[in-house]
Parts: C-alpha cells; structure tokens; sequence
C-alpha cells in the first residue's frame, strides 16, 4: 500500500491533461487508489497461511511435550476435528483485522497530511510522511501477528486437550524481564481449563481463587502474553 501511495506521489498523469497534479490533486487521487486497492483476497490468503501454520505447529508441539513428559505418542489423536470451527474463526476474524490495517492507513495518512499541510509543501515532504505513516501501519501488522499468533495457538491447546480428556495444565511463565508481575505469579502453578479464575497447590485436591495479582485468565489468552501450558494428568504424576 505504500508503494502505490508513494507512486501516485511522484508519478504525473500524462494520460489525462485534465488531471489535477496539485498536492490537493495527489492526495485525493492516492486516497481513491487506495480505496480501491482489493485487500480482501489479499487477506484471506495471509490468514489462511497464518491460522494453517499456527495449527501445524501446534500439532507437532503438543506431540513432542507429550512424549517428552508421558512418554505417550499422541499424534495420531491430534486431528483438526475438535479444533475446525476454531480455525475457520480465526481466518475470518484475521481478515477483518488485515483489512481494518488498509482502512486505518488511509484515514492516518489524511490526518498526517492535514496536520502537517503548508502552502508551498512539496511532493517529496508528501512522500516521506506516507513512508512514515506506512511504518505505523507495518509495525501494527507485525504486533496484531504476535498477538493472534499466540492467542490462537492457546485456543487451539486448549480444545485439543480437553478433547483427549485432559482437565488441568502446570502454568510456564516466559520467566524473563519482560514477563508481567499478574503472570509470573501463576507460573508452576496447577490450573483448570474449565476455570481461569482458580489454581491449586495440592494437586487438585482442592481449589483457591487467585488472589488480586494473578492474572485470571488462561495462558496466551491477556494482550501478547508468552505464557505456555503443560498438561497435567493426575494419574500419571502420582508418586509410584
């Protein structure tokens, strides 16, 4: 988008003779290029490559933690049937988001220019505030990725392993600087997948409510959480 943008700035029709070639004339015809610029296509292609490697990964993920900690090959049971409805979702909640980014650089790119605009303002100052206002827009693309990155593969976990039967996981905190006080409070701790709201420290023998600085929510699911589960069957982590 940027470059179509940066384009009708530098370029002068020579098509038409009537064309307006003013600043006011530029910035009129970006906006309509942009408008008509077909991102919806576009969108569903990103998301669908987004949400199938998301899934794909998560398959081999969950595989490997299993057999590391159960010694239990569980990847023949990781099919997308329990996890479909979920998958098709997120694409269709992705391509809105893809698409808002088009909507939200056209409005920042008439708002930059009405907030910067001087009389004698020259094609390349233009430019340089659409290169500008194009950085924003990527930088948001990259965070939004992050973001349903980890917010769809916490979904996924989740529905795959209740649908093997499995009730509870051991929160794994990112452990790092960046972690946030609320979740690194919940980290090793025994949680429920039916209740973000309680932890236990006996095994699951009984319950408590998390207290005012932990997080109730479940791993991934808080704004670019790096939070991770590890399944807990109680049967297999008795003593023997």
């Amino acid at each position: 988008m940027v470059s179509i943008a940066v384009t009708a700035v530098n370029n002068t029709t020579l098509i038409d003779a009537q064309a307006d070639n003013t600043l006011l004339g530029k910035t009129n015809s970006i906006i309509q290029r942009l408008s008509s610029f077909d991102i919806d296509s576009l969108a569903k292609q990103i998301a669908s490559r987004m949400v199938t490697s998301i899934n794909t990964q998560n398959r081999r993920v969950m595989a490997d933690r299993f057999k590391a900690a159960y010694q239990i090959d569980i990847s023949s049971l990781l099919g997308d049937q329990v996890v479909s409805s979920t998958l098709n979702k997120a694409i269709d909640y992705n391509v809105s988001l893809i698409s808002s980014i088009k909507n939200d650089f056209i409005s920042d790119i008439g708002k930059a220019i009405r907030d910067n605009y001087t009389d004698g303002m020259r094609s390349s100052e233009l430019a340089k505030i659409i290169k500008e206002r194009g950085k924003v827009s990527d930088s948001r693309a990259k965070m939004i990725a992050r973001d349903q990155t980890a917010k769809i593969n916490g979904t996924i976990t989740r529905e795959r392993n209740k649908s093997l039967g499995i009730e509870m996981y051991i929160w794994l905190g990112a452990d790092d600087e960046r972690e946030r006080d609320s979740h690194r409070a919940m980290n090793n701790k025994l949680c429920r997948f039916d209740d973000a709201t309680v932890y236990s420290d006996d095994g699951g023998k009984t319950w408590k409510k998390r207290t005012a600085n932990m997080v109730k929510l479940h791993p991934c699911e808080d704004y670019q959480c790096r939070c991770d589960y590890q399944p807990y069957i109680s049967w297999l982590n008795e003593p023997a």
